[in-house]
């Protein structure tokens, strides 16, 4: 096998019409813990600006699962005890 190839980690499809599916999220909860069980817990997420949703900020954080996920620029983030927007913050 070429030492550059992707291989994939998980592949499922799923159906939000599906009766047995509760939704989006928890098929990306499904995911994400089904990698780590694979990989022991080891690794970093890594989630392009599509990702950065408060419930998987929460999911990793009460998981306790190391991520980066780019931000939207116009998200709010918490700095020095202020609420800022992140794109200004980031080219500080």
């Amino acid at each position: 096998m070429d030492k550059k190839a992707i291989i994939s980690l998980y592949v499922r499809l799923y159906s939000i019409k599906a009766p047995d599916c509760r939704g989006e999220n928890e098929e990306i909860f499904k995911a994400i813990d089904s990698v780590f069980r694979a990989v022991s817990n080891k690794g970093i997420w890594v989630i392009d600006k599509g990702g950065d949703l408060r419930i998987l900020f929460d999911h990793f954080m009460t998981n306790q699962k190391r991520f980066i996920i780019r931000l939207k620029g116009d998200r709010y983030l918490a700095h020095k005890g202020a609420k800022v927007i992140a794109l200004p913050l980031a080219q500080s």
